[in-house]
């Protein structure tokens, strides 16, 4: 008995969230509607995870921000930032609709159009945009999880620390001891993690069934071949193995961990922890890692922009609308700004399909078509955001001198107790 705790305790993080992941899939086929019963394991892990993000993402933007030395410095690296997520997002979105596409997601699904359900259109105004940026209070900022707003008061709030110099070291050591304790309050919860997984997936597949995968399975197809193709081929082989240098197999081997974390728990900002770990072994600087992986987390939207194509194409199928290939590229311009525009809005994937869906004019309903497997793509679509996070710091890093390839190369092995 003591052998096999022993052998439990020394498996992977990855290997212990696998487990979780099957289990949980066979409790819920078995068990069917009674599997409901474990959603409790999946609510705490989502809580726990819900109450560090905020404050690490703070403290983590706070200590990125204080540590610059040089303004033009920072400048550049914030713009490369912005302009790689910017080609993945685009690159993201034609894959999404050329995917949807090949695949025929809305030929034969066979759904009853008329029981969609009907989703409020969405409205909003550049003014409304720009707003969602700026606090008007912190604290609810933080109460709420508004992380672009968090991460706005925080650059801020770096630089004013700066500003006062000498004055603002006391509270620089504190935002630093923060984030060391929020990290390791992550490592903590990451104990529980294969069993928050197994009551999420038991809960899901004991609620829906997985008959109700039979009817999306293109559409499902489609996100995962695009999400495939867009962390192997654009995030892993291009920009890591091409362009920075840094092995592929070092690449998933850094970020297995990671990833499998983000396909459990559908949550790209609570990587972030992990995400950091990942980017370090791949021989990234803190001050590179720390900016980029805290700003990713909500700016990454590579997933979304692959669900939106490949939902106005399964839309335009099921309703029998037809797009030219100049409307389509419209389209896809419109689904990569509503993207990245609407980092950080709360439920901003339905917010992004709707906007979308309506500017292509096409019924909002659509999206209620695809509600019932929403979890299943999600889990799907998170992959690229958090390796789009990986690949960008990895490759500023590279651009700016502060990637060290002899570490991303031959990796220290550490045992875990």
């Amino acid at each position: 008995m003591l052998k096999i705790i022993n052998k439990i305790r020394n498996m992977s993080l990855f290997t212990k969230i696998m487990i979780g992941f099957a289990l949980g899939i066979i409790a819920g086929i078995l068990l069917g509607k009674q599997a409901t019963i474990f959603a409790v394991l999946g609510d705490i892990l989502i809580r726990l995870l819900q109450v560090v993000v905020a404050p690490l993402v703070f403290s983590l933007m706070v200590v990125a921000i204080a540590d610059i030395d040089d303004m033009q410095q920072f400048g550049k690296i914030a713009l490369k930032t912005v302009g790689t997520y910017v080609v993945f997002t685009l690159i993201a979105t034609g894959l999404g609709l050329g995917m949807g596409r090949l695949f025929n997601v809305g030929q034969g699904a066979n759904i009853q159009t008329a029981n969609a359900a009907i989703q409020k259109p969405v409205k909003l105004s550049i003014s409304d945009t720009i707003l969602n940026f700026i606090p008007s209070n912190i604290f609810k900022s933080l109460t709420s999880t508004n992380l672009v707003q968090v991460i706005f008061f925080a650059v801020i709030f770096g630089f004013a620390l700066l500003a006062i110099g000498e004055k603002g070291k006391p509270m620089l050591t504190l935002c630093k001891s923060l984030a060391d304790t929020m990290k390791k309050f992550v490592n903590i919860v990451l104990g529980f993690t294969p069993i928050g997984v197994f009551g999420l997936m038991a809960s899901v597949i004991g609620k829906s069934g997985i008959a109700i995968i039979w009817p999306y399975l293109k559409t499902i197809g489609a996100v995962y071949t695009a999400s495939g193709i867009q962390t192997i081929v654009i995030h892993s082989i291009i920009v890591c193995g091409l362009i920075c240098r840094v092995p592929i197999k070092k690449f998933f081997k850094s970020s297995r961990e990671t990833l499998a974390f983000a396909f459990s728990t559908t949550s790209s900002v609570a990587t972030i922890p992990l995400a950091l770990q990942s980017v370090k072994k791949l021989g990234v600087s803190d001050r590179i890692g720390n900016f980029i992986i805290t700003i990713g987390s909500n700016m990454s939207m590579d997933g979304i922009a692959i669900y939106e194509g490949v939902a106005v194409v399964f839309a335009a199928q099921v309703y029998g609308v037809h797009f030219s290939t100049i409307e389509l590229l419209r389209i896809m311009l419109m689904a990569a700004i509503t993207s990245l525009g609407l980092a950080g809005v709360p439920g901003s994937g339905l917010i992004a399909v709707s906007v979308v869906l309506q500017t292509a004019g096409l019924p909002i309903e659509a999206v209620g078509l695809l509600a019932g497997v929403d979890r299943i793509l999600n889990m799907g679509r998170i992959i690229p955001n958090v390796t789009a996070d990986i690949s960008t710091s990895v490759l500023v890093a590279k651009s700016e001198g502060e990637l060290n390839l002899k570490l991303a190369a031959k990796p220290k092995i550490v045992k875990r107790s």
